[in-house]
């Protein structure tokens, strides 16, 4: 008995090692590709002065003088919440702007071209053929999940051309999938149609990034249908330099979490030792100890931490393989039995904070089964709201909205013939002109261009 908790013992330590270097590396290549950014100085949104910049340089601090940080974990906690919050007001920005820029872009024939050329474009356009043309596309060498993918691209961009009921009807279809799942799953669908739709306001809204409250509420009060070529190049520069600048924002804000993810990694497991990985940490030290001096003003130039990180090129990857290693046994081995295990629960949050979904919860909850009355309240509000937003909103950005978000329902079509008759009435159906150019367009691109 004593030897198999020797050997769990072992392995713990092993993986709490592995974690603690690993993330070492990590926090060297990102603080090294923040310090990049700041030193170009293209991205404004890059500030020594803000909360996110001053928490890492302070831990950075530590590291560099030997002190522990394991008492900042807390702080990291919070910082993570923020930087999420922080994002999520991004996201909701960003959806609003892929609406109305999909509005634009059905908007912008009216003004390149003539009538004369685009009832042209109309005469020669051959209706029937073209929806041949995209089935093929659609269908053309690929498997069940590539067809799926590339019929969701084709719905965003097609004219949009179906009753409200029967949209609102699919929408509470989609909903009903989540009868047998838990709250967390569908609460994440919710919030997905939520922001695509434009009615999402999440907490933060109305204190992070207001620079562009402004510009969202100046577009949702154009007539679209009567907007002239002055104006609409106006909204098109604005909404060029808008999403320019929220790209920035995403960048710099993707790799603060990643740095306080990591350093919340290591003062998890910064106990563990392991010999052969010293060199390591003097490596990532030396990094560490040239970018701070660059940006608290002890240096000019950080070139000696490009130098050291060439060194270290090609040693992660040991790490890296370990780490698969072991966390592909990890769950195995940590059972309910086990969940009041401090070992388990600090590489638990380790492992999370690892994954690809650097926005994760760390705190762990039970998956809570949906009830009957949890999804009718659920339909209810969204079905509510939905509407309330197509009654106020004009017909071009009800109708952008509608075809986003139709666009990341699961498909309900039955067979390819049910695709085809749906392709084939959203093309003839569209009397706009200017949206059909602009939809073929877009189509067009996305058959060139998609892998």
């Amino acid at each position: 008995m004593n030897n198999d908790s020797d050997k769990l013992s072992e392995y713990y330590g092993g993986m709490s090692c592995n974690y603690k270097y690993l993330s070492m590396f990590e926090i060297a290549l990102e603080y090294y590709m923040l310090y990049e950014i700041w030193e170009d100085g293209f991205n404004r949104y890059v500030d020594i002065g803000s909360e996110e910049f001053g928490l890492i340089n302070e831990s950075i601090k530590k590291l560099i003088s030997g002190e522990k940080i394991a008492l900042m974990i807390p702080e990291y906690e919070k910082m993570r919440k923020q930087i999420t919050e922080k994002m999520q007001v991004t996201t909701a920005y960003v959806d609003r702007l892929i609406a109305y820029e999909h509005v634009m872009n059905r908007a912008e024939a009216r003004f390149t071209m003539s009538e004369e050329e685009r009832d042209k474009w109309l005469s020669d356009f051959d209706k029937d053929n073209y929806v041949k043309e995209l089935m093929y596309f659609i269908f053309k060498d690929r498997d069940n999940a590539e067809i799926t993918d590339c019929l969701h691209t084709v719905l965003e961009q097609l004219p949009m051309r179906m009753a409200r009921k029967k949209y609102i009807d699919m929408i509470k279809s989609s909903i009903e999938l989540y009868k047998d799942s838990d709250t967390e799953s569908l609460d994440g669908f919710i919030y997905m149609l939520r922001t695509t739709m434009m009615i999402y306001e999440p907490d933060g809204m109305d204190k992070y990034f207001t620079e562009f409250r402004e510009l969202t509420k100046e577009l949702s009060e154009v007539d679209f249908t009567d907007i002239k070529k002055d104006y609409f190049t106006i909204l098109q520069d604005k909404i060029g330099k808008a999403s320019r600048d929220l790209n920035d924002i995403s960048d710099i804000y993707m790799i603060y979490q990643k740095i306080i993810n990591m350093l919340y990694v290591y003062a998890l497991n910064e106990e563990s030792e392991g010999k052969e990985d010293e060199s390591v940490y003097a490596v990532c030290l030396k990094v560490f100890r040239e970018i701070y001096n660059v940006l608290t003003g002890v240096s000019d130039d950080a070139y000696e931490a490009e130098n050291v990180l060439a060194q270290i090129e090609g040693m992660p990857e040991k790490y890296y393989e370990k780490r698969i290693s072991y966390e592909s046994v990890f769950d195995k081995m940590t059972d309910g039995d086990k969940e009041d295990d401090t070992d388990v629960k600090r590489l638990d949050v380790s492992k999370i904070l690892f994954s690809p979904s650097i926005f994760a919860e760390t705190k762990k909850s039970s998956p809570i089964p949906v009830t009957q009355e949890y999804l009718d309240k659920v339909t209810e509000d969204i079905t509510a709201d939905i509407m309330d937003m197509i009654k106020t909103s004009s017909r071009p950005i009800a109708r952008a909205v509608m075809s986003l978000s139709f666009a990341r329902l699961p498909l309900f079509f039955g067979n390819t013939s049910e695709i085809m008759d749906y392709i084939d009435n959203s093309i003839k159906s569209c009397a706009d002109v200017p949206e059909l150019i602009a939809s073929v367009k877009l189509l067009d691109d996305i058959k060139e261009n998609y892998l």
